[in-house]
């Protein structure tokens, strides 16, 4: 089946749990609490092809400004930009 966020769009590449990991990050970078990058690594962990996790965890990285962190958006721009995805997911990356 067929994994969705929220909003109900497709999460390609996405578990089950990988899914509900990458909801739950969602929700803590919406409310500036937690750690999202924790719940990212375990979704991308579980199911490495999910698109939205890498994009999610690139845009976060890619909003510091120290060498280090955006290391870590480009390497997670490299990892989605050849993933299969939705026309959706793809403007993401």
């Amino acid at each position: 089946m067929q994994q969705k966020e929220h909003s109900g769009l497709i999460l390609s590449g996405a578990s089950p749990k990988a899914a509900e990991n990458y909801r739950e990050a969602l929700s803590l970078y919406h409310c500036y609490v937690g750690d999202p990058f924790a719940l990212l690594d375990e979704a991308i962990a579980d199911s490495p092809t999910f698109v939205m996790a890498h994009a999610l965890k690139g845009y976060l990285a890619g909003v510091g400004s120290d060498p280090q962190t955006t290391a870590v958006a480009v390497q997670h721009f490299d990892l989605a930009k050849d993933l299969a995805g939705t026309a959706r997911e793809r403007a993401h990356v």
